[in-house]
């Protein structure tokens, strides 16, 4: 299977003076914030191959398996990454990580320093917490998602540290690094959110990269105008794309040949790559489509209220069955699926019907995805 980890069997060994900073690079950047790296990667830069080193020094193959169960090849680039000389000289620095059950917000970053005075700001994707689907859910009917808030934030800080205007004198001398944004999944969506939202960075962003990322309320595009950096916002999404669908897009799309199907292809290791760029479609499966059509119709098209009576009344439940993360399925007891069943028959008909239907795409998904796992 020809995907980012061939690239960088093929592509490892060029330095970014041989071969410059392109797409595949920064899916692999943005995938870099899915890691946990506390205790490893702190304020001070250290070396991509030394915190991967440490990283895999540390865990053993069972806490991979658990930790990224969401997307299993992460544990394999973490290990290939130490041994890529194209990144020998990439240095990570500023992980920050928030995670509030109150708050409802799920929130990772990383600042990833390359030759060539880049830097590129990676925002984590949803990860296998019921914390961060409950967030994701928000996006639906909240203008505003706490993790929004944060990437500016974040965005702001590094802005402050790395980006300063050039005196007058300045100006012939290359005294500030290029900037890069991107993220994959939600994470995608906070790249956008933030490149947009700090304009003061504009001058300095190169790219903003949102790999399979949802979009945004018809509302954002009434408060916010994205034609100065609109040339530069990249959005990717697979053939059979889902959550990269959801909600409104104005920037321009590129599509993705990718393996498998449905759900599966949200896993960036399924997209497929031609020696350095990505291998591209011409249009959308129908599945997408048919998908995208059933989602606007069960859930995208409620009002805002009914979306949130319905998303507190789901989380609920899952509270209830002390459902902490998706791995937690597949342990939970008679007694948890009592309690989740005592909360449905608080849901009114036509939510109970939503919840119907929500779970049959979700178990045909899930049944697709794991039939494509077992045959990769």
């Amino acid at each position: 299977m020809e995907n980012i980890l061939t690239y960088l069997k093929w592509r490892g060994d060029l330095s970014f003076s041989e071969k410059t900073f392109n797409e595949t690079d920064s899916l692999i950047f943005a995938l870099i914030s899915y890691i946990e790296w506390e205790d490893i990667v702190g304020e001070t830069a250290v070396s991509l191959q030394e915190a991967c080193r440490n990283y895999c020094e540390r865990y053993d193959q069972k806490h991979f398996n658990k930790t990224y169960s969401f997307s299993p090849s992460l544990s394999e680039l973490i290990h290939i990454l130490p041994h890529v000389l194209r990144y020998q000289e990439v240095k990570l620095s500023h992980y920050r990580v928030f995670n509030d059950k109150q708050e409802e917000v799920q929130f990772g970053a990383i600042c990833i320093e390359l030759p060539q005075n880049i830097v590129y700001v990676s925002y984590r994707g949803t990860d296998i917490s019921i914390l961060g689907w409950k967030e994701d859910f928000n996006m639906t009917y909240q203008d505003v998602i706490p993790s929004q808030t944060l990437a500016v934030s974040y965005l702001k800080e590094i802005g402050k540290m790395m980006f300063k205007p050039k005196k007058w004198w300045q100006f012939k001398k290359k005294t500030s690094p290029s900037l890069y944004i991107g993220g994959h999944s939600k994470g995608g969506n906070l790249a956008m959110y933030a490149a947009i939202y700090c304009n003061e960075l504009s001058p300095w962003i190169k790219g903003v990269y949102s790999f399979d990322g949802p979009g945004f309320r018809k509302t954002f595009y009434e408060h916010h105008d994205p034609t100065f950096i609109f040339n530069r916002l990249h959005h990717y999404i697979p053939e059979s794309s889902i959550f990269g669908r959801l909600l409104e897009h104005k920037e321009p799309v590129t599509i993705i040949k990718a393996y498998g199907t449905g759900l599966s292809q949200h896993d960036a290791f399924y997209w497929k790559v031609d020696t350095d760029h990505f291998v591209y479609a011409d249009t959308l499966s129908k599945e997408s489509d048919q998908i995208k059509l059933y989602l606007d119709q069960v859930l995208m098209n409620k009002s805002d209220e009914e979306k949130k009576t319905f998303i507190m009344l789901l989380y609920k439940m899952l509270d209830e069955m002390k459902v902490e993360s998706i791995n937690d399925f597949t342990a939970v007891g008679l007694r948890q699926w009592l309690r989740g069943i005592k909360e449905l028959s608080m849901m009114s008909k036509e939510e109970y019907k939503m919840f119907y239907e929500l779970l049959k795409l979700a178990f045909m998904q899930s049944r697709a995805f794991l039939y494509d796992r077992i045959k990769r």
